[in-house]
């Protein structure tokens, strides 16, 4: 591997030289939030796939939101909102304490599933 060398087209992702942790940190914050397809060897129109799904599943989820028609008297659009919300918190675990599992399993440099950064 050589410094500098370039894993995509627009040059973005590079090889970076070797250096000291900040640097490789500076590097990563660098690089954009929102990734385009060339970091995964994608070609340019995998990002218009991409797109065209997410917009197909909020779609999805929005009108699985709207109240059905019915005759008879049916939930209105905010009970049926109100209750999905229910049911997605009930089905959410709770916020982990970071702390408390940082110190239940500390992590150990010999196990090879303990690669970290800092």
């Amino acid at each position: 591997m050589q410094d500098g060398y370039k894993f995509s087209k627009s040059g973005i992702y590079i090889s970076p030289p070797a250096g000291e942790k900040e640097d490789y940190i500076e590097y990563i914050k660098s690089l954009p939030l929102n990734p385009s397809p060339e970091a995964f060897g994608l070609h340019e129109n995998a990002e218009i796939t991409t797109s065209q799904n997410t917009t197909r599943v909020l779609l999805e989820a929005i009108l699985s939101m709207q109240p059905r028609a019915s005759s008879g008297t049916g939930k209105t659009r905010e009970q049926i909102i109100g209750e999905m919300a229910q049911y997605l918190e009930s089905r959410t675990p709770e916020v982990f304490d970071l702390e408390k599992v940082g110190k239940s399993y500390p992590t150990s440099y010999e196990e090879s599933m303990n690669t970290v950064l800092f």
